[in-house]
């Protein structure tokens, strides 16, 4: 129920703020978690370039790319989502230096033109 709320909510905001017709795509995901039992510290996160997951394998539970056993939600696409988020979000410094060199070859191309004319 909140979950809807919210996406709707969303949708909403950005159907009055972006101009188009379609809304971008908004990728639906959570974030897995380690149990602990009361009374046992949290683990810290791992660095985002780990391609180990963040909860523990010894975690009895957990099955990479499947996310908890007991759970009554299927997690496989929403596991496959935040998979493909996070390789866009690695991808970024390759597609930085892509950019960069667009905008250079840009810049010489007019620079180029300048000159003869």
């Amino acid at each position: 129920h909140d979950f809807a709320r919210a996406y709707g909510s969303l949708c909403w905001n950005l159907a009055k703020v972006i101009r188009q017709k379609d809304l971008p795509r908004i990728y639906t995901m959570f974030t897995p978690t380690q149990r602990t039992s009361p009374g046992q510290q949290k683990p810290k996160l791992q660095n985002l370039t780990s391609s180990e997951p963040i909860v523990s394998a010894a975690d009895a539970s957990y099955k990479p790319n499947e996310g908890p056993v007991n759970s009554r939600i299927p997690l496989l696409d929403f596991n496959r989502t935040r998979d493909e988020v996070m390789g866009e979000i690695l991808r970024a410094p390759q597609r930085r230096m892509d950019n960069v060199v667009t905008a250079l070859h840009e810049a010489l191309a007019r620079v180029h033109l300048a000159a003869t004319v």
